[in-house]
């Protein structure tokens, strides 16, 4: 009898835990459901910009030769955009460019060709104008690197470029509040404060330095704003084209500017520009900026939250 009434408990414990695994896929799954139904939260995607430009530009350097040079410039431009963060506005800027000129001299007798790459990251916070404008300060590092080649110049045919420069930055961003035609406005400039710069000395080889103590090391020089210079600005416009693509174009200016121990070195460029940018859906142009799960980082509202005043209304009785 015992063994029989064990047997009915066992049955009984088995069919309660069978009901209860029942309901619990049944809750998993409502869960489920309903989680499909909802919304999922808006979230800050990251701006890529890439595109080519070409213009002008003017060379100044008085260790090859006395003469100003001008000619073409041609250049590859990256440009990122990523937040830093999920609640707060701030994003980090990375920009590289990749630049040629080929310049002559006044009476075009000489060739003057010269190579540079810049590399910058900063860190930017955002504002929220009024009329929907963004506005973003911040700063950071800008390193370049590059060369020069005069092969008129028997004594001196090339030099070398090196600079480290601590720059401050804004950028001013609208985005045109039509359906059709979403286009975003970027007006980018930064100038530089402090920092390191390679120079060779007047009347000086970079044999002579080779042989000194120190080497190279020896000609970093510390930069001011009364030795040097350095601005850039740069003007953008995306326009999504359809739901094909998203085309950006634009104009950039650069000045750079170094003057120590009598000898100076500037380049002066600008030209225009015009590549693609990407944000949430790469070439999906109208679709990735009207994207109701996904905004680009300058126009996300997911740091602030604005509670609008409610009316209260006096009721008689």
């Amino acid at each position: 009898m015992k063994k029989v009434m064990c047997t009915c408990w066992q049955c009984r414990a088995i069919q309660c835990l069978k009901v209860l695994v029942k309901l619990a896929m049944v809750q998993l799954l409502f869960t489920f459901a309903l989680k499909a139904q909802q919304p999922e939260p808006l979230s800050r995607t990251t701006y890529l910009a890439m595109d080519l430009s070409v213009g002008g530009g003017v060379v100044e350097n008085s260790y090859l030769t006395p003469l100003r040079y001008g000619g073409t410039r041609y250049g590859l431009h990256l440009v990122v955009e990523s937040p830093l963060t999920k609640r707060h506005p701030l994003f980090l800027r990375l920009a590289s460019d990749l630049t040629y000129l080929s310049s002559v001299n006044p009476s075009k007798s000489a060739l003057l060709e010269q190579t540079r790459y810049v590399f910058q990251g900063e860190a930017h916070y955002i504002f929220s104008l009024p009329y929907s404008f963004k506005l973003s300060l911040g700063g950071g590092l800008r390193g370049l690197i590059g060369g020069n080649a005069l092969p008129s110049n028997v004594n001196n045919t090339t030099s070398f470029d090196a600079k480290l420069d601590l720059v401050g930055s804004v950028q001013l961003a609208y985005m045109l509040p039509l359906q059709l035609f979403p286009a975003t406005f970027r007006l980018y400039a930064n100038y530089g404060v402090i920092g390191l710069a390679h120079h060779v000395g007047y009347n000086q080889s970079y044999f002579e330095v080779d042989s000194q103590d120190g080497g190279l090391a020896r000609t970093l020089h510390f930069t001011h704003l009364g030795n040097a210079s350095q601005s850039a600005l740069l003007f953008s416009i995306d326009m999504p084209i359809a739901n094909c693509c998203t085309l950006r174009i634009g104009y950039c200016l650069d000045w750079d500017r170094l003057y120590m121990e009598r000898r100076a070195s500037s380049v002066f460029t600008q030209g225009a520009f015009v590549g693609f940018s990407f944000d949430t859906l790469w070439f999906a142009g109208r679709e990735a900026v009207q994207s109701k799960q996904h905004r680009p980082v300058l126009f996300s509202n997911v740091f602030i939250t604005i509670e609008q005043p409610k009316l209260i209304r006096n009721i008689r009785v």
